[in-house]
């Protein structure tokens, strides 16, 4: 799908269908997320900005009804563009629960959660990171919402959550890493 198109179809969804995504959908939504594209010297290039380079985004899935894949926490390896496990089982009631219940993260396939390391940034910038990485975060969102037009899903950023919940799911420290934005997926209903 050319990019003007993509553009033209991203909306918020927040109803979704009933299959579950494929691993290959999965795939293209991390890629877009968090990917690596190029190498500059010394270090990668991903598929968003990033002041200086530095990268301090993480990309982490929870996987609810993705084919092939084990419902459970990952996170996301854009170097070896593979999926690290980190736990099995359900998580769709935590993140629920997390997400002050907000009924579209209990039908979503997937929820992503974007954190920071925060040091990452801070060494070379001090605290105008507060400044940059949540911009850094909207374009991992922007990504997603892009790669999931062009894959006809639905999509939509969460920013009402406990981060604490999130962190504690995560096992991040909520200081030195933290989450600062969540989306969920999943395939658009039928019609």
């Amino acid at each position: 799908m050319a990019l003007g198109e993509a553009l033209r179809k991203r909306r918020s969804v927040r109803k979704y269908g009933d299959r579950p995504l494929t691993a290959a959908e999965l795939g293209a939504l991390c890629f877009a997320a968090n990917g690596i594209t190029g190498e500059l010297p010394g270090r990668a290039t991903k598929t968003i900005p990033s002041a200086g380079a530095l990268y301090p985004m993480e990309l982490y899935v929870v996987a609810n009804a993705v084919e092939g894949i084990e419902p459970g926490l990952y996170h996301y390896d854009g170097g070896g563009h593979q999926l690290e496990l980190m736990a099995l089982g359900s998580f769709r009631e935590k993140a629920f629960r997390a997400c002050y219940g907000q009924k579209w993260t209990m039908k979503a396939a997937v929820v992503f959660a974007m954190s920071a390391v925060y040091e990452r940034s801070r060494r070379k910038y001090g605290e105008r990171v507060d400044r940059y990485i949540p911009a850094e975060s909207g374009h991992m969102s922007q990504n997603l919402y892009l790669q999931a037009a062009a894959l006809d899903l639905g999509t939509v950023a969460i920013g009402a959550y406990k981060d604490s919940d999130w962190n504690a799911l995560l096992g991040l420290d909520g200081t030195s890493e933290s989450v600062i934005y969540l989306q969920v997926v999943g395939p658009l209903p039928d019609k």
